[in-house]
């Protein structure tokens, strides 16, 4: 299965299922309305021999989880070799997300190295991706997961 984002925004994921079908959508639609954070949930199809469902989740506004955020190694930043992530962590710098947040004065005191250049560093860390999961993602990651266990039990029920 393969999906292609459409749209997205903080509560908001529409996407096209390509390959997929009345069947398949109707299910995770089902079980998409099904979760306590969810709004709505629906889909269509515009063309049934020339077009991929479309599915729309629409989820309450909510704070997202700690964890959805990608941790980034120092080593992920542009200039920021060895010998800089020893200096960065010995100053209680363990990652690139950590960077962003530190005061440059005081970091600066504890290292050794310059303001300007942890600044040059800081923004090189800017521009990486720390991608965080919105909260129709991980809405639609659980409901695929739940999809996944139903119709493994259906199976097994099937075969016995």
């Amino acid at each position: 299965m393969e999906i292609k984002i459409i749209k997205e925004s903080k509560n908001e994921l529409e996407f096209e299922l390509i390959g997929e079908d009345h069947t398949f959508c109707n299910a995770l639609r089902h079980i998409l309305n099904k979760h306590k954070d969810v709004i709505f949930a629906s889909y269509k199809v515009e063309h049934p021999l020339l077009s991929n469902p479309k599915i729309y989740i629409k989820t309450k506004d909510k704070p997202l989880p700690k964890k959805a955020e990608r941790i980034v190694p120092l080593t992920e930043v542009k200039g920021i070799g060895p010998k800089v992530e020893k200096k960065l962590k010995d100053g209680g710098i363990d990652t690139a997300n950590a960077l962003l947040k530190a005061d440059v004065t005081a970091l600066s005191e504890k290292t050794g190295i310059t303001e300007k250049m942890l600044e040059k560093y800081i923004k090189e860390a800017k521009k990486l991706d720390y991608t965080k999961d919105t909260i129709p993602r991980i809405i639609l990651k659980e409901a695929l997961k739940d999809l996944q266990r139903v119709v493994s039990e259906a199976k097994v029920n099937a075969q016995a």
